[in-house]
């Protein structure tokens, strides 16, 4: 396989699965994981203890390290149609296999899940052996496609960024700086190449525009467009609609995590996501990373390089 791949010479993905085996083996964590799903977490005097469909486990201390990956945004006009009528390529069941290679396709969204979904159906069709018209596949953006090769600028990796960041104390223009660094709906170039590829030659049809709703035709759905770029209010038909929208922007953690803050007072900002300190402590035995620690960590927060920054932050603190 291809160790390294440019740009930037990234790790391919079957050397970094070896690099994680190769750690799960060397540190034995294998041994000390643990599967279920947390459902309380209690901190008393003197220890923590999780509560969980496995069981009960007791620590000094606890790193709450939740993703935002159990709630995929689900746009507002989607809502009211049946659920047979749309998918999202982020939801766990999701399966493409289950895509029927007849179906005529609309995938909403402008970042990698989107171009990737949409090129996996094209090669599908090109392999199929059934004698059939060429699947219809539209892809919706609301603005051009666009091309960065990181989630944000690589300054936030760093003092560049950070400095301005890590100085500003009102923790509302801290979301807002967050909000403006993070290059959503974007893709690196060696995806948006193939993808612009495909739309040129006729076998992805590319719409750009907002959706002002969607309704059930009982044999499809029919999407109404509401500002787009050649013609507002057009109305495009289909059996399927697939979502690559993202995840939803909103704290992770629910109602587990409101337990926690309201029995602890733990402190918040008005976007509902933890106040900590430098190593990232929220409590003198509870400790975060990940999406939870952005507004400490920067717009880098909930990637590899956020893990990276967060774990030399709670070394601080050991």
């Amino acid at each position: 396989f291809a160790p390294y791949r440019p740009p930037y010479h990234r790790p391919g993905l079957d050397l970094f699965n070896a690099h994680c085996d190769h750690v799960l083996e060397q540190e034995g964590l294998q041994h000390v994981r643990v599967r279920g799903r947390a459902e309380r977490v209690r901190i008393t005097p003197s220890l923590v203890e999780v509560e969980s469909d496995g069981g009960k486990l007791r620590a000094k201390n606890v790193l709450l390290a939740f993703g935002a990956t159990e709630r995929p945004h689900v746009p507002d006009w989607c809502r009211a149609l049946p659920a047979s009528a749309h998918a999202h390529v982020l939801d766990p069941d999701f399966h493409r296999g289950r895509v029927r290679q007849d179906d005529r396709l609309i995938i909403v969204g402008g970042g990698i899940s989107a171009a990737q979904f949409a090129l996996s159906m094209v090669e599908s069709a090109g392999r199929s052996s059934r004698p059939a018209s060429p699947r219809e596949i539209t892809l919706i953006t609301r603005h051009e496609l666009r091309t960065h090769q990181f989630d944000s600028h690589q300054c936030w990796i760093g003092p560049k960024c950070l400095r301005a960041f890590d100085r500003e104390g009102d923790f509302r223009k801290r979301r807002k700086m967050i909000a403006e660094a993070r290059q959503r709906g974007s893709m690196p170039d060696d995806v948006a190449r193939p993808l612009r590829r495909a739309i040129r030659s006729g076998r992805i049809r590319h719409l750009i525009g907002g959706i002002d709703g969607a309704r059930s035709t009982g044999r499809g759905v029919t999407i109404t467009l509401k500002d787009e770029v050649a013609r507002p209010g057009r109305t495009i038909e289909a059996d399927r609609i697939v979502l690559a929208t993202g995840f939803s922007p909103a704290r992770p953690g629910g109602a587990m995590l409101d337990e926690l803050i309201h029995a602890h007072g733990l402190p918040t900002a008005p976007c509902g996501y933890p106040i900590v300190d430098r190593c990232l402590r929220w409590h003198p035995r509870l400790f975060v990373t990940g999406a939870l620690a952005e507004l400490e960590i920067g717009p880098v927060a909930r990637n590899i390089i956020g893990a990276r920054l967060a774990g030399d932050r709670l070394l601080m603190a050991t």
